[in-house]
């Protein structure tokens, strides 16, 4: 029988740990996998014309980039009203815990298959024209 997702709430409702596996191997994504989602949501939502878009594709650590969290292997980005444009896909992101894209020009947003995301806001984002969403447990 598989975890998928084990959550650890301190003061503050911060998420210090994120985990999904069997149930005696837990799986913790390092920062590799969460680059690689970022890289992608960067080039697919015309990063370049962000409103702020400070760090994002460089070699620094990437919860130095702005609006990106990722902290015990959980991945929060908070993007609200930042000039984002085109798409957004995190399919498959499993350490995805919460995403803000609200506010922006995004036309399809994908979070299908993101196991332990507890938070999506897509509010006021008047040209979306699908929102895919499916947690398989």
């Amino acid at each position: 029988m598989k975890k998928l997702l084990v959550f650890l709430f301190v003061a503050l409702g911060v998420l210090p740990f994120c985990a999904c596996g069997d149930d005696d191997q837990a799986v913790v994504y390092d920062e590799t996998e969460a680059r690689t989602y970022l890289k992608q949501l960067f080039t697919d939502a015309n990063g370049v014309k962000w409103q702020n878009n400070t760090l994002w594709n460089s070699a620094a650590p990437i919860n130095d980039w702005y609006g990106v969290d990722f902290k015990s292997g959980c991945l929060t980005v908070d993007l609200k009203e930042n000039r984002l444009n085109g798409t957004a896909s995190f399919e498959g992101c499993n350490f995805l815990s919460s995403v803000d894209l609200s506010k922006n020009q995004l036309r399809e947003i994908a979070l299908n298959d993101c196991a332990v995301l507890m938070k999506i806001d897509c509010e006021g984002c008047v040209g979306l024209k699908e929102l895919r969403v499916d947690v398989r447990c």
